[in-house]
């Protein structure tokens, strides 16, 4: 079914003070099921947007739910966007507890059925809902490019394509990378990032001149969700990319082996920003890709994927 909603701008008050979209669909009925979206990793907004990307992704996915008659609440991550914090003091559990105190908000708000909560994950997103089941009552899960181990594999993996691809690389270019050892120091750079990360204490460190969120880098490095996800015991649907560049497919199936009730699907083609492109993905021009891809809606299977497991939940 679809239906028209309205949109409000809401104050979610916990360690922070966040902000965000709470969307409310427009008929007779007086409460909804409703849906909390948990966004990837990255200065991302409501919307699924960073500084450099405009994906609106979780925008998009809102949408999609709210028009199959859920209410639903997505928001600005600390100290990005309208919400107060800052962003590179904040670490793996100040997201998770950010992401508690917008299930509270969610499930008190009085046109929402507090026993018909749902949370939607991409990316990081999909670390952080396992661990708001351990806290609060869920009735369902939906977890896109699903993370079934340590973000800190993410990392690395992204680091490994990077080598790899500049090992690769041919012509003028390619002999260029090779005469200065291009690979090589970028290889020391990054170990050299892992050492001051994980041996330093301090919420933000700077390296070459940058900030790094030190504090997010070294919890996810000494966390991993598999255990957690064990303890799932509602119904989950996890949606996996076979052209994901950042999250491994074939880790990403290893999910059903862990949760119970899971309906697991693996779409061809799909990347990591849930498009498709039938290219193999490559990480030195990611960004650049993505950008095209963005001009593009969200691919039809996984919305219809979604709305299919979500009618099933609620039938």
């Amino acid at each position: 079914m679809n239906i028209n909603y309205s949109e409000e701008a809401v104050t979610i008050n916990g360690a922070v003070t966040l902000q965000g979209t709470l969307t409310i669909p427009e008929n007779s009925r007086k409460q909804y099921p409703a849906m909390l979206f948990l966004s990837d990793a990255g200065e991302v907004d409501r919307d699924g947007n960073s500084p450099d990307l405009h994906g609106n992704i979780l925008r998009d996915l809102a949408s999609a739910v709210t028009e199959m008659g859920f209410a639903t609440l997505r928001y600005d991550k600390r100290g990005v966007g309208e919400s107060g914090g800052n962003f590179y003091e904040t670490g793996l559990w100040d997201l998770a507890d950010d992401a508690a105190s917008a299930l509270f908000f969610l499930k008190n708000h009085h046109q929402v059925m507090p026993e018909q909560l749902f949370l939607l994950g991409h990316g990081e997103g999909t670390v952080l809902a396992p661990i708001l089941f351990e806290r609060q009552n869920i009735q369902g899960i939906i977890l896109l490019a699903p993370i079934v181990g340590s973000y800190w594999d993410v990392i690395v993996r992204k680091e490994e394509k990077t080598l790899q691809e500049i090992n690769e690389l041919k012509g003028i270019k390619g002999l260029f990378y090779q005469l200065f050892k291009i690979s090589d120091k970028i290889e020391d750079n990054f170990k050299s990032i892992h050492k001051l990360v994980i041996e330093s204490s301090n919420a933000v460190i700077k390296y070459q001149g940058s900030k790094l969120n030190a504090k997010w880098m070294r919890e996810h490095y000494t966390y991993n969700v598999k255990e957690t996800l064990r303890k799932i015991t509602c119904p989950t649907l996890a949606i996996a990319g076979t052209n994901d560049l950042l999250v491994s497919p074939q880790q990403s199936r290893t999910i059903t082996r862990l949760v119970e009730k899971v309906e697991f699907h693996l779409l061809e083609e799909l990347n990591h920003v849930l498009r498709k492109d039938p290219e193999p993905p490559r990480i030195l021009s990611l960004m650049k890709d993505y950008q095209k891809f963005f001009r593009h809606p969200i691919d039809a299977e996984v919305i219809q994927v979604i709305t299919s497991w979500l009618n099933k939940q609620i039938a």
